[in-house]
């Protein structure tokens, strides 16, 4: 399958610094549902949760069958979104999961409120068909305060 180039970056955005929240997103090599084994979708969690006590502030997260939403902001003076994401996916590659090249993220506005973001990632399982309304995804939460925000 060939994808097209890196997705553009904003010019002169500074994807190296803490502060800016994050939604993320991460597909799956050839969008192969390899986390619809729970295994593996559990890894990314914990995975999550670990990065969300050391290097970033994770808000809000779902993993679907085929790709990854992250809602976060990077923590250290010294770690870049790119440099995040690579190491993620590396952490993750021990378990043979492959991702396809780069990644797509949107740079929250400051008109977008937290909370409402956070609840529109984890209700992608719904909007996919995967659950019904009401039913907690397993693989899927929003963080602290972000729960009960500004939305």
């Amino acid at each position: 399958m060939s994808f097209p180039g890196r997705p553009r970056r904003l010019e002169g955005f500074p994807y190296d610094r803490p502060g800016p929240v994050f939604h993320v997103r991460i597909g799956c090599l050839d969008r192969k549902p390899l986390f619809s084994n729970p295994k593996l979708a559990q890894a990314a969690v914990d995975a999550l949760r670990f990065y969300g006590q050391s290097r970033i502030n994770l808000f809000a997260y779902c993993i679907m069958p085929d790709h990854i939403h992250v809602l976060m902001a990077l923590r250290q003076e010294q770690d870049s979104l790119g440099r995040w994401v690579a190491d993620f996916k590396r952490w993750l590659g021990k378990f043979d999961v492959q991702f396809q090249p780069g990644f797509f993220e949107h740079v929250l506005r400051k008109q977008e409120k937290l909370a409402v973001v956070a609840r529109y990632i984890v209700g992608n399982p719904i909007r996919a068909g995967l659950m019904a309304p009401g039913k907690p995804w397993p693989w899927a939460g929003i963080m602290g305060d972000c729960e009960q925000g500004d939305g």
